[in-house]
């Protein structure tokens, strides 16, 4: 695949803005970006990464866009099936995009993850996102939703595990069983990843992105620039085939 083919994913887009160290152009993770996308597209190498963290969001996107619908009372269809849109530089999927709402939702890990404070965009990468979503769909405002929802009662079990573990060694535990240790790492868990007792209202954060065409325009230049890069790495790769 050639660089002009290559469209970056909409989750991509902030890393691949980031530059490097002492005022460097392409910082080491943008570069990645870069190099990742050429060994998928030349060889099929993907690099597949999940974690607790991801699964919890994929597992809980449902009951997070149910939760947000009530909580906001907005008229969206959550049975719409999702939609990926490109153009000539980028391609993405957000969550909903439906009656005027283009909504992408990030569930958060545990309560100390939650943007409880915070009434800017916490992460940039996220920003830059859903600039790409709206420059994708022509939207003019977008909102990046944080959630807290309850882990799955498998990952809370996990980590009640993964404590008890990892407490057990300590003296302040010694001469219990593992069965009391289980159940003092279920107390832990519970506290740290059940959320039911607190108000929806207060586990749903909205932060409304207006569209910007000069991070549009910057978005475009930057993709344009790494298809240089990686129209470079990609004859490195064929130079000797």
């Amino acid at each position: 695949m050639t660089s002009h083919a290559w469209l970056v994913r909409a989750s991509q887009v902030g890393g691949l803005m980031t530059k490097g160290r002492g005022g460097s152009e392409w910082g080491a993770t943008a570069m990645k970006i870069i190099q990742d996308a050429v060994l998928f597209n030349e060889f099929g190498i993907d690099k597949h990464v999940t974690s607790k963290h991801i699964e919890k969001g994929i597992i809980n996107e449902a009951d997070s866009l149910e939760m947000i619908k009530r909580v906001t009372g907005w008229e969206i269809d959550l049975d719409k099936p999702k939609k990926r849109w490109f153009n000539q530089w980028a391609t993405g999927e957000p969550d909903v995009l439906d009656n005027g709402y283009l909504i992408d939702v990030k569930n958060s890990w545990d309560g100390s993850t939650f943007p409880w404070f915070e009434s800017d965009v916490p992460n940039k990468d996220y920003y830059h996102q859903l600039q790409t979503y709206m420059w994708l769909s022509g939207y003019t405002h977008s909102y990046l939703i944080y959630t807290l929802t309850s882990a799955p009662s498998h990952m809370v079990y996990k980590e009640a595990e993964k404590i008890a573990y990892n407490l057990h060694p300590l003296p302040a535990y010694h001469g219990k069983s593992f069965d009391e240790m289980l159940e003092i790492g279920e107390d832990i868990a519970n506290k740290q990843l059940v959320f039911d007792s607190i108000p929806e209202n207060k586990r749903v954060k909205i932060f409304k992105i207006e569209r910007d065409d000069s991070v549009i325009e910057a978005i475009r230049l930057r993709v344009e620039g790494a298809r240089e890069i990686y129209e470079k790495y990609y004859k490195s790769l064929n130079q000797n085939v």
